[in-house]
């Protein structure tokens, strides 16, 4: 049998394959990483997944904390310092730090150090209408001294003061004794033996 020849360029029946068609591309292929030839086959994956930072909490809370800290100690810084005496009658001199006897009843004898030592008491003492009556008696171990006593209110810490203060001069060996009256409210009263500049020597409790 002879072999059959496709019909030349020239004939009416041309080659279909001797020309490509105007629509045809070649298939396109991704590129993936290939194998690594120096690792076994079914090995475990080398892959590392990214770092991932975890989420930060927020830091506001942190700074509300702080700031309501802040506001308390301030709050306290201006509640807590002690009052002042307020009123017509009240002196500073009231709120100085004084050495009391917690037990030490009224009309007791208490004594004292400064000035070279003495002796502060209460004989009695009355609540009136107006105020303080209290009669006292004062020795003192060394020379010529110029007292004078004023009170305060334990609750307010307010002071009060005669309306002229009297000057007590008890001297060695010759004790001073009188009455004074002190215009107040009534209560649990501190009864302060001072000098004449308003230093605090010694106190005695007052029951209002």
């Amino acid at each position: 049998m002879s072999n059959q020849h496709w019909p030349t360029h020239g004939g009416s029946s041309p080659n279909p394959w001797a020309q490509p068609s105007t629509g045809w591309q070649p298939p396109q292929f991704e590129d993936h990483p290939g194998r690594d030839p120096l690792q076994p086959f079914n090995a475990p994956s080398q892959y590392e997944p990214p770092m991932i930072d975890p989420p930060r909490k927020p830091a506001w809370p942190i700074m509300l904390g702080a700031l309501l800290v802040t506001v308390v100690g301030l709050g306290l810084l201006i509640y807590l310092p002690g009052r002042t005496a307020t009123g017509p009658t009240a002196r500073p001199a009231a709120s100085q730090a004084i050495s009391l006897s917690p037990s030490a009843p009224s009309g007791n004898v208490l004594p004292f150090d400064k000035l070279g030592g003495g002796e502060f008491e209460v004989l009695r003492h009355n609540w009136t209408a107006a105020g303080l009556e209290v009669d006292y008696r004062i020795s003192v171990n060394q020379g010529t001294h110029e007292l004078t006593m004023y009170a305060f209110l334990n609750s307010t810490r307010e002071g009060y003061y005669e309306d002229r203060a009297t000057i007590i001069r008890p001297r060695e060996g010759n004790p001073a004794t009188g009455r004074i009256f002190i215009e107040m409210p009534r209560g649990d009263t501190t009864l302060v033996l001072s000098t004449e500049s308003g230093t605090p020597i010694t106190a005695l409790p007052i029951p209002g």
